[in-house]
């Protein structure tokens, strides 16, 4: 399994972020990323990234241009509130550009209109509707009542829509970071001066491990509400750099100036010998008779986002025979806490079995493969002197589609081919 180490040491910002990810890369990956970001619709809008040096460093910056120019860099935008509306406190660009208030329908209808895949357009729209929850209760408002003021600009959309299309592309299994840094001390806001973190970063961050990790000294705010909302997103669980064989690494450069290379790290590998992390796997196992299956499936779809290995049911009858589903949940270990958490919150049980085991699993990868109906994204998976080449189901859902062609039969003439 291939997984995404982000070390949120020095905090988190929406262009170190694309910066971070962007320098793992290889030459064509890079290439096809400019090209989809550049000609996806966005107006005015071009990406171009900046190899530069921190403290000696190596590293990316991603610069936004707007109708030929750059606005304010991400680490050195100030907060403002849009009146009665939102507190858009990230530290988005200055006013000279694009820079009118819009609602969380205007965004999703702006983000549908990019010509980029389904996969794109929906994570998109799923951080915006966590920006929008974040804001609402900041502000104690309907989500309907947000308008985004600075996080509603050309420039703060590209900035996710970078880090969605690098997430893409680089196509991690697994994500995992270490405590967000918050920064200390004030930020300044329209309304005045709020301690860190401002109130929407610790509305997105909730019950997500954070420090303030800043040697004694006074550097504001060091993670964004962008950053945040990636963050929230995109992170799998929490803790160390776990094991792995390291394939890539790079540092997406940050603005604000701290006293030390001001750098997001990020490192990139596959699991060792083809086992998860730590080889062990967390098997939880419960029954349940008094849940609708919408709500059990809703359940499902949130414990894999959150980590889980596998969900599944089985249907069993119990007593005076009442029809039942035992619901089984695999886990790893860095992620049993959250999804021992998440059981009991989206589930009716009040007790389980658990069970703690080894696993062997071939080591499995995402390749892109030229095929004459386009490129293909496939999992490869291998070990123990076996290789396994299986197209995404997704995107041959797209090519049956595109090509008024039946999947199966698509399916064959694309495995001929890859």
């Amino acid at each position: 399994m291939k997984i995404l180490f982000i070390d949120l040491s020095n905090g988190v910002s929406g262009d170190m972020f694309a910066g971070a990810l962007f320098s793992l890369l290889k030459e064509d990956e890079r290439e096809y990323f400019l090209s989809a970001v550049n000609n996806c619709g966005l107006p005015g809008v071009v990406i171009k990234p900046e190899k530069t040096s921190a403290s000696g460093i190596l590293s990316y910056k991603m610069h936004v241009m707007i109708d030929g120019k750059e606005e304010l860099p991400d680490g050195e935008r100030e907060h403002e509130h849009d009146h009665e509306h939102e507190h858009a406190h990230d530290h988005t660009h200055s006013e000279t550009h694009h820079h009118g208030e819009r609602s969380i329908d205007e965004i999703n209808d702006l983000i549908a209109s990019l010509k980029l895949p389904d996969e794109d357009r929906t994570r998109m729209k799923e951080i915006y509707g966590l920006l929008s929850e974040a804001e609402a209760k900041a502000h104690d408002k309907p989500v309907s009542m947000v308008h985004f003021h600075e996080l509603g600009t050309y420039d703060a959309i590209a900035d996710i829509m970078n880090a969605v299309v690098l997430m893409r592309i680089i196509g991690p299994g697994r994500v995992v970071s270490n405590s967000v840094n918050l920064g200390n001390g004030k930020v300044r806001c329209a309304h005045g001066i709020l301690p860190v973190p401002a109130p929407a970063v610790a509305n997105l961050l909730t019950n997500l491990p954070v420090s303030q990790k800043t040697g004694g000294e006074e550097l504001g705010e060091l993670t964004t509400p962008t950053g945040a909302v990636l963050v929230k997103y995109f992170v799998n669980s929490f803790g160390d750099i776990p094991e792995m064989s390291l394939e890539s690494s790079g540092y997406g450069q940050g603005d604000k100036n701290i006293g030390r290379a001001n750098v997001l790290h990020a490192l990139c590998g596959y699991t060792v010998s083809g086992e998860d992390a730590s080889s062990t796997i967390h098997e939880f196992i419960f029954t349940i008779d008094d849940m609708r299956g919408e709500d059990l499936s809703f359940a499902a779809d949130c414990l894999r986002d959150s980590g889980a290995v596998d969900v599944y049911f089985t249907p069993v009858f119990m007593k005076k025979g009442r029809p039942a589903y035992v619901v089984t949940v695999l886990c790893p270990e860095g992620a049993r806490e959250e999804i021992l958490h998440l059981i009991f919150q989206h589930t009716s049980t009040i007790g389980l079995r658990e069970y703690v085991s080894k696993r062997v699993v071939l080591s499995r990868h995402l390749e892109k493969r030229k095929t004459r109906y386009g490129d293909i994204s496939v999992k490869v998976s291998e070990g123990y002197g076996v290789r396994k080449v299986k197209p995404e189901y997704e995107e041959l859902v797209r090519f049956a589609a595109e090509n008024d062609i039946g999947i199966r039969e698509l399916r064959e003439q694309i495995s001929k081919e890859i």
